[in-house]
């Protein structure tokens, strides 16, 4: 198996466990999001520390306040994706989250100064019509769980802006531990606020979003070791199909039409700028866009 081959096998073992994270999530409805989150993030920051302690990283950390900056977006990210899996049907919550790189476009061409292809732009409008359809603002539905799934992608987004500066000071792996180190912190009192001690079963599963989630962003860093992250890309899109194949399965989400033509569009959208970077000179950030995931 060449290195391409491998890269793309071991972003579908990715994609899958970020599923099936999200469908753990849905599955503890009694517990709250805080604690879901703190779950996630404190079982990724000890299997984090095992990893740089057997990697010999020393633990130093630079540029601290925009690691606090950093940790602030990708929690109020991590936050407002677990958030929007509750409120909404679990496929329109992963629908909604997916429009991160093309928020990721809109955000390093104001502050980084990169140019938007035309085709990008193509993208951008046909993924946009996509969350049109999701989100059915005339149907006069409340748009506020919506409204969590957008706002989910445009916090991973920023944080994703934030640590193409980051890299510039620590390696990838200092830069997640401490994230969640962070995160861990900053949660931890609105969790004891609103805490909810967990059945054995609940416990059992709050642990498991942990190692899924960690598993996740392990496998998805091992894909980009592999193969370039612009011909990966693509592949994070299953991660809608497959969310929504084990809604209907575990809880009989069957979408609508509207919701599978905005899946279908946003899906479309990520081709078109596939296609259009691939074409394209590399740069730092159109390689970065692909693999935002694995630093959330």
């Amino acid at each position: 198996m060449d290195n391409e081959r491998k890269g793309i096998f071991w972003i579908l073992v990715s994609t899958f466990f970020f599923a099936l994270m999200g469908i753990v999530v849905k599955w503890t409805p009694g517990i709250p999001v805080f604690e879901k989150v703190l779950a996630r993030n404190l079982t990724g920051a000890i299997i984090m520390f095992y990893i740089i302690k057997k990697e010999n990283i020393p633990l130093k950390l630079n540029h601290a306040p925009l690691m606090l900056y950093r940790s602030v977006n990708g929690t109020l990210g991590i936050l407002t994706q677990f958030w929007a899996i509750s409120l909404l049907p679990l496929a329109n919550a992963v629908i909604l989250n997916s429009l991160s790189p093309f928020f990721v476009l809109f955000l390093a061409y104001i502050f980084l100064h990169e140019k938007i292809r035309s085709k990008s732009v193509l993208a951008i409008l046909i993924a946009l019509s996509g969350s049109l359809l999701v989100v059915k603002p005339s149907a006069g539905i409340d748009l506020f769980p919506s409204l969590v799934g957008i706002s989910s992608a445009f916090f991973a987004a920023s944080t994703f802006v934030l640590l193409r500066k980051l890299k510039e000071y620590n390696p990838p792996e200092i830069n997640v531990f401490y994230f969640l180190i962070f995160s861990v912190v900053m949660i931890s009192p609105m969790m004891a606020m609103n805490f909810v001690v967990p059945n054995a079963g609940q416990l059992a599963k709050l642990f498991v979003i942990g190692i899924f989630g960690t598993i996740a962003q392990i496998t998805m860093t091992v894909a980009y070791k592999y193969a370039e992250a612009s011909k990966l890309a693509i592949y994070i899109y299953l991660n809608i199909v497959m969310s929504s194949i084990f809604a209907v399965l575990m809880f009989s989400e069957i979408p609508d039409f509207p919701s599978i033509c905005g899946g279908s569009l946003i899906i479309v959208g990520g081709y078109v700028n596939y296609k259009a970077a691939l074409k394209a000179k590399p740069t730092n950030i159109k390689e970065d866009i692909a693999c935002q995931k694995s630093h959330l």
